[in-house]
């Protein structure tokens, strides 16, 4: 099984979502996109159930400026950091 580098949870079925709401890119905080593209109650890739927030890397997350595949859009996100709140982000 393989860890989420950000939260270092488990990424496997039934696990929990990513305890970082917040992706800040470019100095903009970002709420992240739990949007659900999939049939099954648990995504495919990092096991989160559906509605909760995607593991970095993930092949499931959204980017929350385009809105497209996160690990393949055009967006500018690469060099991001996490939080787990929008206040938190701000400190």
């Amino acid at each position: 099984m393989s860890k989420c580098e950000d939260c270092e949870q488990e990424m496997s079925e039934e696990h929990e979502s990513c305890i970082y709401d917040v992706i800040v890119i470019e100095g903009n905080a970002y709420k992240r996109n739990t949007k659900y593209h999939d049939v099954n109650e648990y995504c495919h890739d990092c096991g989160i159930l559906n509605g909760g927030v995607h593991h970095m890397g993930c092949d499931m997350e959204r980017c929350p400026i385009c809105d497209g595949q996160m690990i393949c859009c055009d967006c500018k996100w690469k060099n991001y950091s996490l939080a787990k709140s929008i206040e938190e982000e701000s400190e």
